[in-house]
């Protein structure tokens, strides 16, 4: 997977000064891209010291910032590009975290911006974390970490009524728990009943394997998922007359003279264990709530903000199980512990109809159905339908226009395809960051063509000036043809 981070400071006109005393500094495991194209276009060209990169192009998405410094550096592994930018609005707007939401804050825009970013295979890498510390260093400041915005995200969370989801390690390990099918069924069997025998557990599974349920029990009881208790049987009617939580129990009750509505002591009945559901396996089992603690999980991994995933979000009648923000763009999963089918096909497609996501994505522990991707591709909703929708996100300080426009709606069959599709999806996003970033940083990676033509301009001069033949003077030049 590509992972892309930003870290972030306002700069003073005097600290964009020490661009220079960082390339000067000592990094070592580091290489310095642009300033060793120049060195290595300027000794081509026969000049030292090296000539100056050329001079920004302004670009529509960064509009509002001129790019005064550039360097892209690398370890072999990523890329670390560092720009800084003079700013060129008055204002910018602040995200300011609330209980319920950001709230958004203008302020009088700083001198100029500092940006490192960081373009490698993993997030929180040892070597952004070095260059970072010798950055503050050179600079005098403190990098924070920075992300794109989407509008429509932030339209949507504070639309309707959302949920923002923390799950616990403890809670995460119970879901993957869950996310094995056979255990999974069983303990939707114990809740759907309202308890089962345990004797009768293997009767719920395919293979009917007693081994097997006595196993998946002991697992769910470990998890707080289920537990158990004694049911007492009457042998006459073979109906349950009385439930209890230890066979002790059972003896106080024949000692105090409770007996069974045949007249026998519970003792003399049948007793069984009984295997019932407890409230942390109902909240867990109840609309697949499991599954969205995984999916929560894998999105975080990816590097989605805290705070920017909300689900079951409610608008009117339509529920979205969950959005995400992720590099600036919006994301929207569906999320199905069955088959996807025609009916929810026609659900969902006026669900990104109300929620206009960048990626609308379909994550189903069974599949999706043939008729529902038939049903997508004659909407225009699967594979390039040409008619998408561009998400406008910001960085905080300015808003960039996204060439990215909305993708076709991409599909998750089984959960062992579960992080291998989400890290696709978070490549894509972040390639699209990540070349944007290097188009702008390597700006400066080509010899300025006003100082280019000033220096041969110079050096004609002090030519003439010590009476050195010109081209067409000397006896060996080629003749024109």
């Amino acid at each position: 997977m590509l992972a892309f981070e930003m870290r972030r400071s306002p700069l003073t006109e005097e600290q964009t000064g020490l661009f220079d005393a960082l390339m000067a500094s000592n990094l070592p495991g580091f290489r310095a891209l642009v300033q060793s194209t120049l060195k290595f276009q300027s000794e081509i060209l026969g000049f030292a010291p090296a000539l100056r990169g050329a001079p920004q192009r302004r670009e529509q998405a960064y509009a509002d910032e001129d790019l005064m410094h550039a360097e892209v550096f690398t370890d072999g592994t990523a890329l670390y590009p560092i720009v800084v930018e003079r700013t060129t609005r008055r204002t910018f707007q602040w995200f300011r975290a609330r209980p319920h939401g950001e709230e958004i804050v203008e302020r009088e825009s700083p001198y100029a911006w500092l940006t490192l970013y960081y373009i490698g295979p993993e997030f929180g890498s040892t070597g952004l974390r070095y260059l970072e510390a010798e950055v503050n260093r050179a600079f005098g400041v403190s990098l924070k970490p920075n992300y794109y915005r989407s509008r429509r995200f932030r339209e949507l969370a504070t639309e309707g009524t959302a949920h923002k989801l923390k799950p616990t390690e403890n809670e995460l390990q119970i879901a993957r728990l869950l996310a094995n099918r056979t255990m999974r069924e069983l303990a939707l069997a114990i809740k759907s009943t309202g308890g089962l025998l345990e004797k009768d557990l293997h009767r719920q599974l395919r293979d009917k394997d007693e081994d097997v349920a006595a196993a998946i029990r002991d697992r769910l009881l470990s998890a707080d998922l289920i537990r158990s208790d004694l049911v007492v049987i009457c042998k006459r009617t073979q109906t349950q007359v009385a439930r209890v939580a230890s066979r002790e129990i059972l003896e106080k009750s024949d000692a105090l003279g409770v007996k069974c509505a045949c007249g026998r002591p519970f003792t003399d009945e049948s007793v069984e264990e009984f295997a019932y559901i407890t409230e942390n396996g109902r909240a867990l089992l109840d609309a697949s709530r499991w599954l969205t603690l995984l999916v929560v999980d894998e999105l975080r991994r990816i590097g989605a903000p805290e705070g920017k995933i909300i689900i079951e979000h409610q608008m009117g009648g339509d529920e979205l199980d969950c959005l995400a923000e992720v590099g600036g763009e919006l994301v929207f999963f569906e999320l199905k512990d069955k088959e996807f089918n025609i009916g929810n096909a026609y659900s969902f497609g006026a669900k990104i109809g109300i929620a206009k996501p960048v990626y609308p994505v379909i994550l189903s522990t069974v599949g999706v159905g043939g008729d529902a991707k038939e049903h997508f591709q004659r909407a225009g909703l699967s594979g390039d339908s040409g008619d998408r929708q561009s998400d406008d996100y910001e960085a905080d300080f300015r808003v960039i226009g996204a060439s990215s426009q909305r993708a076709p709606v991409r599909y998750i069959e089984g959960l062992d395809q579960m992080r291998v599709e989400v890290e696709k999806l978070a490549t894509e996003i972040y390639t699209q960051e990540a070349i944007r970033v290097l188009k702008r940083a390597l700006q400066v990676a080509s010899v300025d063509p006003f100082e280019l033509v000033g220096a041969v301009a110079a050096r004609v001069q002090e030519g003439a000036a010590m009476g050195l033949a010109t081209t067409e003077e000397r006896p060996f030049a080629p003749e024109a043809n």
